[in-house]
């Protein structure tokens, strides 16, 4: 397999590098990741391992999704998505039915995958301590994501909805890609 080299590399080392990024600039790579994710679910993929590291950005900074190895196509049954039963990914990443060893729906940990992406991208911090699992499974659950108090005045209100619904504890509350993609938030990417 060839592939294009991601000459800006990984958001990860970007965001370690230069810190959270302007609200502009996160709309517009934000945008790009999850137009991305449309694709592969349009496509009965599931991406399963969505995590900065795992998206690399070209000269032009656009996003690309990489690392597919976890990858895993969605059988339909009775019109739903199969749940999986396999854990995969990262932890710091994984929704609470991940944390909590239930059958999921991947196409949703995906979704819950990119409202961690997305605070990384505002925060430059987890939106989780993945050190202690106990304390992640109930915060992840009984608890919304706290913003760290230095972004709380410069976070844009829609995007911290987007965080939100996106973060959604119950699958049947939480977005589908095509709720992320028409929230107001990114309708003013240019």
């Amino acid at each position: 397999m060839i592939m294009d080299y991601a000459v800006r590399g990984d958001l990860l080392t970007l965001i370690r590098q230069n810190g959270s990024m302007s609200d502009m600039e996160a709309r517009q790579t934000f945008s790009g990741i999850a137009q991305g994710i449309k694709y592969l679910h349009d496509n009965d993929i599931s991406h399963r391992d969505i995590k900065c590291e795992n998206i690399f950005l070209m000269k032009d900074k656009t996003p690309v999704i990489g690392d597919f190895g976890f990858a895993k196509r969605v059988r339909l049954v009775n019109g739903k998505p199969c749940p999986s039963t396999s854990y995969c990914g990262s932890m710091a990443y994984a929704s609470p039915q991940l944390l909590f060893n239930q059958p999921y729906d991947p196409k949703m940990n995906d979704i819950w995958s990119l409202g961690c992406v997305l605070f990384i991208m505002i925060c430059a911090t987890m939106p989780y301590d993945d050190m202690r699992l106990g304390l992640m499974r109930r915060k992840r659950v009984f608890e919304k994501v706290m913003f760290p108090v230095r972004v709380v005045d410069r976070l844009h209100p829609d995007c911290k909805d987007l965080i939100y619904k996106m973060l959604e504890a119950e699958t049947d509350q939480r977005f589908i890609i095509e709720g992320v993609l028409a929230h107001h938030w990114l309708k003013e990417v240019t």
